[in-house]
């Protein structure tokens, strides 16, 4: 956690920034938009590229780190960030919706939306692959060493971020609320596995520590 303390402050950053740009933009200081005229090549990078915000994407690499990498605290980690972000994002989305229980799955892509009430019913609030992809970013931030590589990996999410403003026509706010969701979670469950990892070590220092202080006692000065 101490090593990605950077990591923290550009979201914190990020964050602040697109709360203040949304609330200049709605209150009607300023206005800006991404134009559904996109050059063909553009699109078939993003709407491939958005796919690893998806939970099929998702399972797959849970399954490639546990079974081929055999990387079981990082796939457990990222299986449960997965679960909890998709229950709370399903609860808001629930909660803002219609008033009945439905089970709300994004879209890769909205292009051929032309009608603002088509984007509004999309249930794009909040944006499900944003929370996705920064539930795997901040995983790897906790256990990556290189800093290049944290770098690039904190640069493909906020790319997919964009891709899903892009493509699906999120707001802002939605990118927004899908960064936090992810980084909060996997950043609770992190801060819990630590604890319960340590425990066992704390343990065995306290049994260490009485064992030599029984021995050094009856005259042993060397520690067991």
């Amino acid at each position: 956690m101490k090593g990605n303390k950077w990591y923290f402050s550009i979201l914190s950053i990020v964050i602040v920034t697109g709360l203040l740009v949304y609330i200049l933009a709605f209150a009607g200081i300023f206005s800006f938009s991404i134009s559904s005229d996109h050059p063909f090549w553009l699109n078939v990078f993003f709407i491939n590229y958005t796919f690893i915000g998806d939970g099929v994407f998702a399972c797959c690499l849970v399954l490639i780190l546990l079974f081929y990498f055999k990387k079981k605290q990082e796939a457990l980690l990222l299986l449960t960030g997965f679960i909890i972000s998709f229950i709370v994002i399903q609860v808001i989305k629930n909660l803002l919706g219609n008033g009945s229980l439905d089970l709300y799955f994004e879209q890769g892509q909205y292009l051929f939306f032309t009608k603002e009430e088509n984007l509004f019913n999309a249930h794009a609030f909040p944006s499900g692959h944003t929370a996705f992809a920064f539930v795997i970013a901040t995983t790897w931030m906790m256990h990556l060493k290189n800093a290049w590589k944290k770098m690039l990996v904190i640069l493909g999410a906020f790319l997919l971020g964009f891709s899903r403003m892009y493509l699906a026509g999120n707001s802002l706010w939605d990118i927004i609320s899908g960064m936090t969701i992810g980084v909060s979670v996997v950043t609770v469950l992190h801060v819990f596995y630590l604890r319960i990892k340590a425990k066992p070590v704390e343990a065995y220092r306290r049994h260490r520590k009485v064992v030599n202080n029984d021995a050094y006692q009856n005259g042993n000065m060397l520690p067991v």
